[in-house]
C-alpha cells in the first residue's frame, strides 16, 4: 500500500436499491486485539477465524486508509444517500426490518461503516463455519474485522432489529484496494412476508413475557422470525414488510388512524411518502399475516366503526383491496394468507370470507393456511423462538406439498 495518497470518491451507483461505494484513503494501521464483547459489539462465534480481532475506527482513522468500496447485493427496501463514504456520508437509509447485504472479497480485513444509533446488525463471514458478530446501535462509526485469514470471503450483514419510528443508515463496506470481488448474484427464488409484530419477530429472543421497553432492541431478531426461516429452507431471498402494531384498517388500540399497512406498504421507508424505486424484486410467493391488531383491543369512543360487525366488514373490504393492489404490483406471485385461530372468531371469519370472495372473483393463486397454536411466551405475549420454528415448519410443509408453486410463479412472471 502506498502511504500518503488521498483518493477521491470514484462514484456511487445503485445495485438492487443499495449503493456501490468507493472509499479512498491511505495507510493501514496496526491491528490490535479486541475483547469478545464491548458496549458496541459481541462476537457470537469465532468459527473459522480464531484470530479474529474487532476494532472501532473513527472516520478520521478511516480517512487514513486506502480502501475500495465492496460492491454489494442488497435485498430490502432502501433509499440511496449522496455523499463521501470516506467521511461517513452516503450509503443507504432503511427502516423496514430484515434488510440485508452480501459481498465478496479477498484477504484478511474488512471495514464496515454505519450511521445508525437505532439498530442491531448481524455480521457473518463465510456462512456457517465463519465468525459472527452482532453490532449494537453503532452510531456514526466504522467497525474493522481483521484476522479473517487469507483467500476469498463472503460477508453478509443483516439488520435484525426493528426501527418503526425512524430510519437508520448503512454506509457500506470497504476493503483494501484490489481486494474486492463481484457481489453474489441474487437467488433465483424470492419470497415476501407482510405482517405485524409477529412477522417482525418482536421480542422473540426473550424467555419471559415481561420485557422492559429498553430491552426490546436486544431481544428482537428478525432473522430468527418465521419468514426468514422459511426463506432459508427454500434457498430464497426474502423481504420483510412488517411493523409492530400495524393493521389493515385499524392499528393496535386504534393508534395512528389511517396509517395502516395499505398506506405504508408501497413506500421505500414507512415514514416517508416516497415510493419504492423500481427494481428486480418480483416475489414468487407472498405470505401475509395481518389482522391481529385490527381486532386485538375493544373499539373506543371516537373510532369510525359502530361495533365489531362493522369493523369486520370494513376489514374484509380493506384487505381485499390491499390484496388486489399487491396483485397488480406482482401479477405472478402466489398470495398465501396465514391466520391463527387463537386470535378470535371475528378475525378468523374475516380471513375465510376474504379468500372465499377472491376465489369467487376468479383469483386462482390465493389461499388461506391456518397456522398452529402458539405459546406466545416471549415479550408481551409475542411468539417465542419455538413458536417461530413451528409456524415456519407449517409454511414449509404447505409449500412443499405444492411443489409447483415456485415454477408456476416463475411461469406467470414470464421467466
Amino acid at each position: 500500500m502506498r502511504a500518503g495518497r488521498l483518493w477521491a470518491v470514484v462514484g456511487m451507483s445503485a445495485l438492487l436499491g443499495g449503493s456501490l461505494l468507493a472509499w479512498a484513503c491511505s495507510g493501514w494501521p496496526a491491528v490490535t486485539s479486541a475483547p469478545v464483547s464491548s458496549a458496541l459489539w459481541t462476537v457470537l462465534r469465532l468459527g473459522s477465524a480464531p484470530d479474529l480481532t474487532v476494532a472501532e475506527l473513527s472516520w478520521h482513522e478511516v480517512g487514513k486508509l486506502q480502501l475500495q468500496a465492496l460492491p454489494l447485493t442488497l435485498i430490502g427496501r432502501t433509499l440511496s444517500e449522496p455523499g463521501n463514504p470516506a467521511e461517513g456520508e452516503g450509503g443507504f437509509r432503511h427502516q423496514w426490518p430484515g434488510v440485508y447485504a452480501t459481498g465478496r472479497f479477498d484477504g484478511d480485513t474488512v471495514v464496515i461503516g454505519f450511521d445508525d444509533g437505532l439498530n442491531r446488525y448481524r455480521i457473518a463471514v463465510d456462512g456457517e463455519p465463519g465468525p459472527v458478530i452482532v453490532v449494537n446501535r453503532p452510531g456514526r462509526r466504522s467497525i474493522r474485522l481483521a484476522g479473517l485469514g487469507p483467500g476469498a470471503h463472503l460477508i453478509r450483514i443483516d439488520k435484525i432489529s426493528e426501527s418503526p419510528d425512524a430510519s437508520g443508515r448503512f454506509i457500506g463496506i470497504g476493503v483494501p484496494e484490489g481486494h474486492g470481488r463481484p457481489p453474489p448474484a441474487p437467488l433465483d427464488r424470492q419470497i415476501e412476508f407482510i405482517g405485524d409484530s409477529d412477522t417482525v419477530g418482536y421480542g422473540n429472543l426473550s424467555l419471559d413475557r415481561d420485557c422492559a421497553p429498553e430491552d426490546l432492541l436486544g431481544l428482537t431478531d428478525t432473522r430468527e422470525a418465521f419468514g426468514p426461516r422459511v426463506a432459508r429452507h427454500f434457498h430464497a431471498d426474502y423481504e420483510t414488510m412488517a411493523q409492530s402494531g400495524i393493521g389493515v384498517v385499524r392499528n393496535y388500540d386504534g393508534a395512528l388512524p389511517g396509517r395502516t399497512i395499505p398506506l405504508i406498504y408501497p413506500r421505500a421507508l414507512p415514514d416517508e411518502a416516497a415510493p419504492k424505486a423500481g427494481d428486480r424484486w418480483a416475489p414468487d410467493i407472498i405470505v401475509l399475516a395481518l389482522g391481529s391488531n385490527d381486532f386485538a383491543t375493544p373499539l373506543t369512543e371516537g373510532e369510525r366503526w359502530a361495533d365489531n360487525d362493522d369493523l369486520r366488514t370494513d376489514f374484509q373490504a380493506g384487505y381485499v383491496e390491499f390484496l388486489k393492489a399487491i396483485r397488480r404490483a406482482h401479477p405472478g406471485a402466489y398470495l398465501l394468507l396465514g391466520a391463527w385461530e387463537q386470535y378470535g372468531p371475528d378475525y378468523m371469519l374475516a380471513h375465510q370470507a376474504i379468500v372465499r370472495d377472491l376465489k369467487a372473483q376468479g383469483e386462482a393463486r390465493v389461499d388461506l393456511i391456518i397456522l398452529p397454536q402458539m405459546d406466545r411466551s416471549a415479550c408481551d405475549w409475542h411468539p417465542s423462538l419455538s413458536d417461530h420454528e413451528t409456524v415456519a415448519q407449517a409454511l414449509i410443509d404447505y409449500i412443499e406439498a405444492r411443489p409447483g408453486m415456485w415454477d408456476d410463479a416463475a411461469e406467470a412472471k414470464g421467466h
